[in-house]
């Protein structure tokens, strides 16, 4: 398994964790290509009820992986975008992405005391 992204079970829940903090995360197409195929061992795997996304560090993901994505070839890219990218229209079991944003706050501190006045 990857050091890129730690998984575990427990209460059914399948936690899937990016863990690139020092590359904020950012999603190499090996990084893509385990995380589907974990996605695809979540659906089918009977104890497993739900999967949540999360990441350790300050960032969820920054996106691709610019040093890889600018260097690879295009049409490899493409069909991993694809498969990972659409995988959820293709699941039963419920996927769940734990995102946190910094939020505007009079003091700017995280994390935020309470949610931002409207």
């Amino acid at each position: 398994m990857s050091t890129n992204f730690e998984v575990r079970l427990a209460d059914r829940v399948l936690h899937v964790t990016l863990n690139r903090p020092r590359k904020r995360n950012a999603l190499t197409l090996a990084v893509c290509r385990e995380i589907a195929g974990t996605l695809h061992h979540a659906e089918e795997d009977r104890n497993v009820g739900a999967v949540l996304l999360s990441a350790n560090g300050n960032v969820f993901s920054a996106g691709m992986d610019l040093d890889e994505a600018l260097a690879g070839d295009p049409d490899e890219h493409a069909t991993v975008h694809e498969e990972l990218f659409t995988i959820g229209s293709r699941l039963t079991v419920p996927v769940v992405a734990a995102v946190w944003a910094w939020w505007r706050t009079r003091t700017w501190s995280w994390p935020p005391s309470r949610p931002p006045s409207v």
